[in-house]
């Protein structure tokens, strides 16, 4: 496992280790990214001169989402296994659109009862059926032991550990419907005697089958990298873990700190762990609310619990023994390509990674005085713009983009270098095309020097479709 906090360092020990270790002519790499547009960004730095840095041409290579390799995974494991499953997304969509007809909710689900009643319309129903689709997708690749016990009559959750819950009464009606869903689907069983499992059956049968395969099926490429993630589901996980036998699994993983954060919490979970509730509605009279995050650092503690988990899997499985070889001077028998922000920029931004990095506290970054408020208002590389809509909102982003490559005295700054990211990409791509398509380019010659390059990624085909 290679760690580094910045993308780029990463990507170049990746061409690096292309370089060295290439595969066959006809072979490709297999990539997965945590989005499209990571994937492409992955590829055009691939590309980029070899005098660069890059290995001047990007080919042979296949970029995947994890889903998608997972289920690819299973069908080369378990043979006879349809590459559509009836447990995905749109096949429930459909069939819980078909039961929603005939259930009765007043009983079943009385809270769904209200969204779908006999005088609501088919596209109401569809709604429905979409939501209650994604929410069982969901569970099938997050919490796929939920899923199991439910299917056996158990009206329970199961915590981390294994450990029964008793599901609130507000949420029984879920177990109840997924045993309707999964009787109506045993209800005409599949010829290959696959089709009919779900997610979670099928991940059991994959690990079984993969544990005695002694070399790698047919399909199955010969490595598998993964590229920047910052968390993946469990699942996937261990289908990495059990390829890796006969497959070569190269995770390049962000991580944003270069020291052991994994029992880092958050000031007030501390408290609370350690005092007890009533103890720490005392004690929160006598400490100020800025005192409760200072254990480690604040940023970290409070918005990396996701990724800590996850690094922290990872790093359990992690056998340096395996690659160690492959290097000299390992620190700790790890490759670690952690680098200062600072190192190239004294920036408000790079002082804040930078203390992300060395894992200082907000009482560290204080006593280091490093921090001058008088040069706050010209830094410029971290701000908060409220907007009043999310028109305005692209409209000031447009404008700040001009400012910046007119202001770029180097030159060296790029639209390909720009990368925007936005909560919800459906509600923005609207405005977004309104505002920078405004001055669409026009044959060979932009018609107005305000005009932008842009792409949006990661669309879904209703809009690239409509």
């Amino acid at each position: 496992m290679v760690q580094g906090n910045r993308m780029e360092d990463l990507c170049d020990t990746y061409v690096q280790w292309l370089k060295r270790y290439p595969l066959g002519p006809l072979e490709s790499d297999m990539i997965l990214a945590q989005s499209n547009g990571i994937a492409q960004w992955l590829k055009q730095t691939l590309a980029v001169d070899e005098a660069d840095g890059g290995l001047g041409i990007a080919a042979g290579i296949d970029t995947m989402l994890p889903a998608q390799f997972v289920w690819q995974s299973y069908c080369a494991v378990l043979p006879g296994l349809s590459k559509q499953s009836v447990y995905n997304k749109q096949a429930l969509t459909w069939r819980i659109y078909r039961l929603l007809g005939e259930w009765q909710l007043d009983q079943l689900a009385p809270m769904l009862s209200a969204y779908v009643s006999a005088e609501s319309t088919a596209m109401d129903r569809l709604q429905l059926a979409r939501q209650l689709a994604d929410l069982y997708d969901q569970y099938q690749v997050f919490r796929a032991d939920w899923l199991q016990a439910w299917e056996q009559g158990k009206n329970c959750l199961l915590d981390h550990g294994g450990m029964a819950i008793d599901m609130p009464d507000r949420y029984v009606w879920q177990a109840e419907l997924w045993r309707l869903i999964c009787a109506d689907i045993r209800s005409c069983p599949a010829p290959d005697g696959w089709s009919d499992a779900n997610r979670g059956q099928l991940h059991e049968r994959f690990l079984q089958a993969s544990s005695v395969i002694q070399q790698s099926p047919l399909g199955m490429p010969r490595r598998v990298v993964v590229f920047g993630m910052s968390s993946l589901p469990m699942a996937c996980l261990e289908v990495l873990k059990a390829i890796a036998p006969f497959t070569q699994v190269l995770p390049f993983v962000m991580n944003p700190s270069e020291y052991y954060w994994g029992d880092m919490v958050e000031g007030r979970e501390l408290l609370q762990r350690h005092y007890g509730r009533q103890a720490k509605r005392q004690d929160m009279q006598v400490l100020a609310a800025d005192q409760l995050h200072m254990y480690g650092n604040p940023l970290l503690a409070s918005w990396g619990k996701q990724g800590r988990d996850f690094l922290h899997q990872f790093d359990a499985w992690d056998e340096p023994q395996s690659y160690a070889q492959h290097f000299t001077n390992l620190p700790f028998g790890k490759v670690d390509i952690f680098r200062s922000p600072t190192d190239t920029s004294d920036s408000l931004l790079t002082k804040l990674q930078d203390d992300i990095l060395q894992l200082r506290s907000a009482e560290e970054r204080q006593a280091l005085h490093a921090v001058n408020e008088d040069d706050l208002a010209t830094d410029g590389s971290l701000e908060f713009i409220s907007a009043h809509s999310t028109q305005r909102e692209v409209e000031i982003l447009h404008d700040r983009l001009l400012d910046d490559f007119a202001n770029d005295a180097s030159g060296e700054l790029q639209p390909k270098d720009v990368l925007i990211m936005v909560p919800d990409i459906t509600a923005y791509a609207p405005h977004i095309e309104a505002v920078f398509g405004r001055y669409r380019k026009l044959g060979d010659e932009p018609n107005d020097n305000r005009y932008l390059p842009y792409h949006i990624a990661d669309t879904g085909d209703r809009y690239a479709n409509p």
